[in-house]
């Protein structure tokens, strides 16, 4: 085949080429005059098909294309027929002719990479803006722990300057004991094992002093997946942490308070028992030895004096009762709550005398419980349905249980339900707290301390218990057990 052949052969497969092509082509010749403009180029710039053939190429490219380097690609501006400006994308080549020498360019029309270059700088701009304004702590930092970049919060946070913090590691500004839990969750980070973590570490301030945060990590990575840096939030926790101090310090002397507070009770209930023995027997004497002796108002007297003791003597097992709650606690185990019901209303009903009742019970449960203060428990609340019964109407009495869920956790709901005299609901949360009586003393007996025993034994248990109410139509008194294995 001759060379002449071969050379309009390459130039008819390159016109083919070049007119079908979806990018725009232009072959212009050493002056830079167009030679050839395929269709994709004349819409690029609205011309219509042929008009700009023989015309130069700054028509379309006012810059010119002599700064294009043979082989690369530049972005430009272009200007279309009504001169509207267009974002190009150029790239020169030697068209591969024997002769004469031409030049192609490939146009593409670069706008769509200019919206995103634009949205990608915006996103930068809004992130630099955010990452420097944030009131809690920024920093970009290397898969090493080096910092590349801080925002001021965190500088203010810790003491340094962003350009002493720029090249430091994350690990020499973290206390010593946080170290190597930091480390171990950003290895697992890198590993892919989670998408960020959290925890709180302490910072060593740069005057030595510790700081408390809570830190959130997390990490970028590369279209490839490849780990790139990590992005650290650091928010200051240190008053909560010492808030946090002070209240276990607060709770533990609580504790030891109420220790010391219960021992006390204990030890002055126990020790009261004496005089009061010695006071109920002298009284006794002197009944049997010199009562035709007294005249009427003596005997009053001996009276009250006996009604006293007998009263303190109450007082005194109640205040017993209620700091053996704790001191001499039984360990929890499993406990069928039925029999116990059963066995408390029977002794009731044999040391209240006679009175028309009924106390009925549906199916009971198995708790786990200390079992002889879950026998306190019902001894009182039924005790308190008998003693603030109607006189008009007989005694009903029903305890109930169900099992309901609360925060996530089962627990069983009792309830001891009677329709005695009831009281108003306003003094529903004043009833539980120690020698808090509704009533007149001599009205109805007692010492005001059975409820507060009562609520003692369910916060013993895990447990709260509250009371509805209603005047003339009774009360029900409820409280919860945690639902537990034996």
């Amino acid at each position: 085949m001759t060379s002449h052949v071969r050379s309009e052969l390459s130039s008819s497969v390159l016109a083919a080429l070049i007119a079908e092509t979806p990018d725009g082509v232009i072959v212009m010749d050493d002056s830079q005059r167009m030679i050839t403009v395929n269709r994709a180029a004349e819409q690029l710039f609205a011309y219509r098909a042929g008009a700009l053939r023989g015309q130069q190429v700054d028509v379309l490219i006012p810059a010119g294309v002599a700064h294009l380097s043979v082989g690369g690609h530049v972005r430009t501006t272009g200007c279309d027929e009504s001169g509207v400006r267009l974002p190009l994308d150029v790239s020169v080549s030697r068209v591969p002719l024997e002769a004469p020498t031409w030049w192609m360019l490939i146009i593409r029309d670069a706008s769509g990479f200019t919206r995103i270059e634009n949205a990608h700088r915006d996103s930068e701009e809004r992130f630099r803006s955010a990452f420097d304004a944030a009131a809690i702590g920024f920093a970009l930092t290397e898969l090493d722990g080096r910092m590349r970049s801080v925002n001021q919060s965190l500088c203010d946070m810790i003491g340094y300057s962003a350009s002493e913090l720029q090249g430091m590691t994350y690990q020499s500004i973290t206390h010593p004991d946080d170290v190597d839990a930091d480390v171990v969750l950003a290895r697992r980070l890198v590993a892919g094992e989670f998408d960020q973590y959290r925890m709180e570490k302490r910072f060593v301030h740069k005057r030595g002093h510790t700081v408390w945060v809570l830190l959130t990590v997390s990490l970028v990575r590369d279209v490839a997946g490849q780990p790139v840096h990590f992005i650290a939030q650091a928010a200051e926790i240190t008053m909560f942490k010492e808030a946090e101090r002070l209240l276990r310090e607060h709770a533990a002397e609580l504790e030891r308070s109420n220790a010391e507070l219960e021992q006390f009770a204990y030890a002055a209930s126990h020790d009261l028992q004496v005089p009061l023995r010695t006071i109920t027997s002298y009284a006794q004497l002197l009944r049997e030895r010199y009562e035709d002796a007294l005249d009427e108002r003596g005997g009053r007297w001996l009276g009250y004096i006996s009604d006293g003791v007998k009263h303190m003597k109450r007082l005194v097992d109640g205040l017993l009762t209620l700091a053996r709650v704790r001191t001499d606690a039984r360990p929890f185990a499993s406990t069928d709550v039925r029999p116990i019901v059963q066995r408390t209303w029977d002794q009731v009903r044999s040391q209240r005398g006679e009175f028309e009742a009924s106390c009925t019970w549906s199916e009971l449960p198995s708790v786990v419980a200390d079992d002889s203060q879950l026998e306190e428990l019902f001894q009182n609340l039924l005790g308190n349905a008998v003693k603030y019964r109607r006189t008009d109407r007989p005694l009903e009495i029903t305890v109930s249980a169900e099992l309901r869920a609360n925060d996530g956790h089962q627990e069983w709901q009792f309830a001891v339900r009677d329709n005695g005299i009831g009281f108003e609901q306003a003094d529903a949360s004043r009833i539980f707290e120690i020698f808090h009586r509704l009533h007149r003393d001599g009205e109805y007996e007692g010492t005001g301390i059975g409820l507060a025993i009562c609520r003692r034994i369910v916060e013993r248990h895990g447990g709260r218990i509250w009371v509805e109410a209603s005047p003339s139509e009774g009360a029900t008194f409820l409280f919860t057990l945690p639902l537990r294995q034996p």
